[in-house]
């Protein structure tokens, strides 16, 4: 009997392992394939940079359906049921301002057989009919079709044929077939030669950028200063230390010098660098002058601020010897600088300051002291904000500065809700409303009165939008949307789950969303709807929303 129960005891025990065995299998999902790499490159004889990759997910989540029909080489046709326009496409990769007049585009079937073919924008631009066999051309567009009438051809990169050519036409390349590419698995877009990095300087938070020098890869490397043994930065991403060392660095203070902006790099002034994805290091003169270490068990080593031209990255507890022997010139610029003891001790370098791909460089001079704005006298004379009110003076001070106005010269309206693109617009007026140079990829927003917002939000990684290409400006905005916005605006660290316990609807909160409403909470920015209940999904007042950022205002 004894016998009987150990063995009983134990094919349960064992029963139990293999459970929780196949539970972690099933609950480790694997991360979705790669199935198409879109590269920029400058000019005939630069490199092609990598700019984003597609799942299969996200390239369905940007297709339209409907019906196409394309001329093939052969005589016959190409359906297409599902697709992406090539603009939509472009301008999804965020590299739309790319596509010029005698850029390139490059197709490319890498995997298995390989495949390819380059198309100029007057090529695609001007083949944008199908010839049926009988009845007039139809018109269609370039597209990236993901579903046609051969599955497993797909995706294809599909356009048409000129309205007037020949049907079958001769000596072109609208005859091989060639422009309906299938298994595409690269896009290269390849633009007209251009300077490598723009320099610009800017006259304080609200100025205008101004150009103060370009430069090619040729002109970069006479600046740049040789380490051969590498100089490495780090950041700490996970639970490691990740770095960059860099082997060809042209110093912060040499570019700025060269481009004669040098006397704008002084305290108080910041510093913002854009990459060709969009990823953006935006950071203060006292963070590079403070943050100018590598750090490891045998000390600090002093590193310069600057673009590094020949790198390579890995994990840090790697040599840095090692990581030096495979630097070399990708054609993408890095902006890096080192890291404090502070930072360095509590393990929260974030990493931002070493963007990649980097495309501009703006400094922007401090706010002049002795020139101060003088805003225009604003007197509150709304009927329905008294001073007997709980958001009294929190109204009246997003009305005093500027941050909203009402909804008409003698209504606030404090109960109305208030939609994503208003409560971005009063953010964007707490910020001074300074310039935003890229374009935002929101389709869904057009507008004029919150452009400038959006393209600000968006540029400075306060907020991504809904989807790649969608915002939804019109949506009342949630308490827990506005304390990620808010959190990214600042990079504050995320809060702990643990002070959201005190709320019965803490399993409420969006997963994506806990770690930020969890800050405000901490923060006092956002308050519970009572002492027991959080309303994370609950869309915020105007009333509340003028508190939020009183609160955020004095952080």
């Amino acid at each position: 009997m004894k016998r009987q129960r150990k063995a009983l005891s134990l094919l349960l025990s064992l029963t139990m392992v293999f459970s929780l065995f196949a539970g972690m299998l099933v609950s480790a999902k694997a991360a979705d394939p790669v199935v198409l790499t879109v590269y920029a490159q400058n000019g005939d004889s630069g490199l092609p940079i990598k700019v984003k990759d597609y799942t299969q997910a996200k390239l369905e989540a940007l297709a339209e359906t409907g019906y196409y029909a394309y001329n093939s080489g052969s005589g016959g046709i190409v359906e297409a049921f599902k697709y992406i326009e090539l603009d939509d496409f472009l301008a999804n990769v965020g590299i739309a301002d790319k596509w010029e007049d005698t850029s390139k585009l490059k197709i490319e079937q890498t995997i298995g057989s390989y495949y390819g073919s380059t198309f100029t924008k007057a090529e695609i631009e001007a083949g944008d009919y199908y010839h049926p066999t009988a009845g007039d051309p139809e018109k269609v567009p370039a597209v990236l079709a993901l579903e046609t009438a051969a599955p497993g051809n797909d995706p294809r990169f599909l356009f048409g044929r000129p309205e007037n050519l020949p049907n079958p036409p001769t000596d072109s390349i609208y005859n091989g077939g060639k422009r309906l590419a299938k298994n595409v698995d690269t896009i290269t877009l390849i633009y007209p030669e251009s300077p490598v990095l723009y320099i610009y300087a800017q006259d304080g938070s609200t100025g205008t950028p101004e150009l103060a020098a370009s430069y090619s890869q040729a002109e970069l490397a006479a600046l740049a200063q040789p380490h051969a043994t590498g100089l490495a930065y780090q950041f700490y991403k996970g639970t490691a230390w990740q770095g960059v060392v860099a082997t060809d660095i042209v110093p912060l203070d040499t570019l700025l010098s060269d481009a004669g902006i040098a006397d704008t790099w002084v305290a108080g002034a910041k510093l913002k660098a854009v990459g060709l994805d969009g990823y953006l290091a935006n950071v203060t003169y006292e963070a590079i002058t403070d943050g100018k270490y590598y750090i490891d068990g045998g000390g600090a080593t002093e590193v310069p601020a600057g673009i590094s031209i020949t790198w390579w990255s890995g994990e840090l507890n790697d040599t840095i010897e090692n990581l030096a022997s495979g630097a070399y010139y990708s054609g993408a610029l890095r902006f890096v600088f080192g890291i404090t003891q502070a930072q360095y001790d509590a393990q929260s370098a974030a990493g931002s300051r070493l963007a990649n791909m980097v495309e501009t460089i703006t400094i922007i001079a401090p706010d002049k002291e002795d020139e101060p704005e003088t805003p225009p006298t604003r007197e509150m004379k709304f009927t329905d904000v008294t001073a007997d009110d709980w958001f009294f003076p929190y109204v009246k001070f997003a009305f005093e500065d500027g941050i909203v106005t009402g909804t008409s010269t003698t209504t606030f309206s404090p109960s109305e809700l208030t939609t994503r693109a208003q409560f971005i617009q009063m953010l964007y007026a707490l910020a001074k409303k300074p310039a935003a140079l890229k374009a935002h990829p929101f389709t869904d927003s057009t507008a004029d009165w919150y452009q400038d917002a959006i393209k600000w939000a968006f540029e400075n990684k306060v907020t991504a939008g809904i989807t790649d290409t969608t915002f939804a400006p019109d949506s009342p905005i949630t308490r827990e949307q506005i304390a990620v916005i808010l959190r990214s605006y600042i990079g504050a660290p995320q809060g702990s789950a643990a002070s959201l316990a005190k709320y019965e609807d803490a399993d409420q909160v969006s997963s994506w969303a806990v770690g930020s409403f969890a800050w405000a909470i901490e923060n006092g920015l956002i308050s519970g709807r009572s002492a027991t209940i959080s309303a994370p999904g609950e869309y915020a007042t105007r009333a509340e929303i003028a508190t939020i950022l009183y609160r955020f205002a004095a952080l």
